[in-house]
């Protein structure tokens, strides 16, 4: 993977341990969250919930509460998320917990501004 290409793009577990644990040779990995960062000062957004307009509104404040009641329960609890994600992965749960503690769980409006920019620089480089 990577050997005729100028870059790879990892994600997830693979970006993870290559940040861990470079291979012999390679480059530095390049954090894209703290480089976008860096350049313009808000956080960047990799992933939010949406439901289907036409989801009954009962129905979309029932399924905000359950995962606001589950996010808050996880974050009371890293150390116990992070040991049992431990167990199905080849990370210390030390640094899951770590990883964990530095992710926004909430947009808000810093959320939603480096969303919004993000969009505009790539409908500008289409």
């Amino acid at each position: 993977m990577g050997q005729s290409a100028m870059g790879t793009l990892l994600i997830g577990d693979d970006a993870l341990s290559r940040a861990q644990r470079p291979l012999p040779g390679e480059h530095k990995p390049i954090d894209l969250c703290a480089e976008w960062t860096a350049w313009t000062g808000l956080p960047f957004v990799f992933a939010r919930w949406a439901v289907r307009k036409d989801l009954p509104e009962q129905q979309k404040r029932e399924l905000q509460l359950s995962m606001m009641s589950a996010v808050e329960l996880a974050i009371d609890d890293l150390e116990t998320v992070a040991q049992k994600a431990s167990e199905d992965t080849a990370f210390e749960a030390e640094f899951i917990e770590s990883y964990l503690r530095g992710v926004r769980y909430k947009i808000g409006p810093d959320e939603l501004a480096g969303a919004k920019l993000f969009l505009e620089k790539l409908k500008q480089s289409l």
